[in-house]
């Protein structure tokens, strides 16, 4: 048996991810192969509810997981005595055999069964809102640190300065800093730092560059 959470040691909450052109995160799960005896967990990368052959022809179970939990946290968990021997009984009774379509099809006995559904009840009751991370979308976690100038021209973050000049290493490192700061907190952001500080300083090009136009226009109306 073999029980992999080195993806779950690598990041806050490595099961939370969000498509920009979904509302709400991908779901997330706990995966138990009974072809190769491998427990993991990760987010499903599929929309709209489709699942790989395996997990459809039950040679592949997956039990959901709040998509929020902290990696250190579900890893230590996956790791516990208590959901080995629930592993150890799901992989003993399982068997397999080919329908009438050339499928391999997974069963369970009654015994397997059980532990499966005691691992969701666990995973369920073990986890609350104090192991899951905090999640933000960014433009939310950012704004209450944002000071516009009032000629448009510059953008405070925190004790930095945009403006139109700011180039994009800055804005890397700018955005570095913030998610890293975020971590620190247990908090997840929903989004991406680098647009919405590359965004700021649009506004203040944008602004710049309309004052350089009106500089202009007041030159040639005193001639």
């Amino acid at each position: 048996m073999q029980i992999n959470t080195n993806n779950l040691r690598e990041e806050l909450a490595p099961l939370y991810n969000r498509y920009q052109t979904q509302c709400n995160p991908q779901p997330a799960y706990v995966e138990l192969d009974c072809e190769e005896e491998i427990v993991s967990a990760d987010w499903d990368g599929e929309i709209g509810g489709g699942v790989p052959f395996d997990v459809w022809h039950h040679r592949t179970m997956r039990v959901d997981v709040n998509e929020c939990v902290k990696g250190d946290f579900l890893a230590d968990l996956l790791e516990s005595d208590e959901f080995k021997t629930l592993y150890e009984r799901v992989f003993k009774g399982y068997s397999s055999d080919f329908n009438g379509q050339s499928n391999l099809v997974g069963h369970l006995d009654d015994d397997a069964q059980e532990a499966i559904e005691k691992i969701e009840v666990l995973l369920q009751s073990y986890i609350t809102t104090e192991d899951c991370a905090d999640v933000y979308e960014v433009r939310d976690w950012l704004e209450p640190c944002v000071v516009i100038a009032k000629d448009g021209l510059s953008v405070t973050v925190g004790d930095y300065k945009i403006t139109a000049k700011t180039t994009d290493e800055e804005l890397h490192d700018l955005a570095s800093g913030m998610e890293s700061e975020a971590e620190i907190n247990c908090q997840i952001l929903d989004g991406d730092m680098y647009d919405l500080l590359v965004e700021y300083r649009s506004n203040c090009q944008e602004e710049e560059e309309e004052e350089e136009e009106n500089e202009e226009l007041r030159k040639i109306l005193k001639t």
